[in-house]
């Protein structure tokens, strides 16, 4: 009688634990990032940044970054903007294509087969980006990239009809202990912004630490958190 009983608890244990493991499968890659204009307060450098978080010396890249309008793809998702960028690093060049929407991809939209714009050589990533805000409220938004990387200065194919946009803009990117910190200008009228930012999953241990580690002091020091994105403020600013 006994290994009837013992049969039933270690299927029910095991169907806890399919339980348990598909829902830390189920959680989603994320990259939690809060980012300041440094004129309205707290750190106005990386190298400040660096001090309030009590981080290592950081490694340092540069890169001059530019936005692009590109022919829609047909296979936007509903409720998806498009975004086109080109950031290069003296003479090597990263191209992206993103799609980004304030909803996930819908169940009908597998984001492994997708056939990128920029070809089969192009890195795919499916993530939600978290902002933080003020007590500690977020904004999300969930995005599909590809990115294509090149040795020398590359451009978009010409079937998509890229368009340069918005404004040339210089980017500094400093990272440590897994931590990114970015100091943005945007030309020609020299708008800063600090973004810091880590990657993790979307759920609430990853959140927690991130709010912990880095959005408090932050928040703590001065800063006003920005919603709108890198991105939104490159993308639409005047030349």
């Amino acid at each position: 009688m006994r290994f009837p009983i013992f049969r039933t608890i270690s299927g029910s244990l095991l169907s806890i634990l399919v339980m348990f493991s598909s829902a830390i499968a189920a959680d989603r890659e994320a990259e939690f990032a809060i980012r300041w204009n440094p004129s309205t307060g707290g750190p106005k450098t990386a190298n400040e940044v660096i001090n309030l978080l009590a981080l290592p010396p950081a490694e340092m890249d540069e890169y001059d970054v530019s936005y692009y309008s590109i022919a829609a793809p047909s296979d936007v998702p509903k409720g998806y903007s498009v975004i086109a960028r080109q950031r290069i690093k003296e003479k090597k060049t990263q191209l992206m294509i993103k799609y980004r929407g304030e909803s996930p991809l819908p169940d009908t939209y597998n984001p492994n087969t997708w056939q990128c714009a920029l070809g089969t050589n192009a890195e795919t990533k499916y993530e939600v980006d978290i902002s933080l805000l003020l007590k500690n409220e977020t904004k999300k938004t969930y995005s599909l990239s590809c990115s294509l990387k090149a040795k020398e200065i590359i451009a978009f194919p010409s079937n998509l009809n890229a368009t340069q946009h918005g404004c040339k803009s210089k980017m500094v990117r400093y990272e440590s202990n897994g931590i990114k910190i970015e100091e943005w200008t945007f030309y020609p009228n020299e708008e800063k912004i600090i973004e810091v930012s880590k990657s993790g999953k979307d759920n609430k241990l990853d959140f927690d630490e991130f709010v912990t580690g880095v959005g408090s002091k932050l928040i703590s020091s001065g800063i006003q958190p920005l919603e709108s994105s890198k991105s939104a403020t490159g993308a639409n600013c005047t030349k």
